[in-house]
């Protein structure tokens, strides 16, 4: 699918094409439609090319993410018989993009750049997934890890803290 008429595979932009426009339809509740541009993609991320970076393919775990959570169960072409499945869906696709933002930080930390940037969208997109994540503890709670009645309140105000220091070190006033 992701081939030019060359038969060469696509650039690292039309990949960013793509996962734009599914990120836009995402936001928008068009989740069938994102789901598609998801799909074809999903061969090219699965597999471990040395073409698609960290970055993109945390992009794409986090729109699969939103895809799960923003899942309609009354729909006949829901992947998930119930909410608790794709709530679990959606915390196994944020873990995967915190890898990929992880492993990407690390090879920074070799480099000894780390205290002299902001990594831009670095801090971005952990700042993203750790909201998430707190969106989930606060409205799916029951799904998540189990805690202690006071741990299950805390949880939450503790990732949103997170969120809030990655979005300043990202630098982006609006998300601190």
């Amino acid at each position: 699918v992701f081939k030019n008429k060359d038969d060469k595979p696509w650039s690292t932009v039309a990949f960013e094409a793509q996962l734009s426009i599914a990120e836009a339809n995402l936001k928008e509740g068009l989740t069938h439609i994102a789901k598609r541009h998801m799909d074809n993609m999903q061969s090219y991320f699965e597999k471990d090319s040395e073409k698609i970076g960290d970055l993109l393919r945390t992009r794409y775990h986090l729109c699969l993410f939103r895809a799960s959570y923003l899942s309609d169960l009354g729909d006949p072409n829901c992947l998930f018989p119930d909410r608790h499945k794709a709530i679990r869906k959606a915390e196994e696709e944020l873990e995967k993009a915190e890898m990929y933002l992880t492993r990407r930080l690390k090879h920074y930390e070799k480099l000894s750049e780390l205290p002299q940037s902001n990594l831009h969208p670095q801090f971005f997109f952990l700042s993203r997934v750790y909201a998430h994540r707190a969106k989930l503890y606060i409205f799916f709670s029951s799904y998540m890890q189990k805690l202690t009645p006071l741990e299950t309140l805390l949880k939450p105000i503790e990732l949103l803290e997170k969120a809030r220091i990655y979005a300043a070190r990202d630098g982006d006033p609006s998300l601190y």
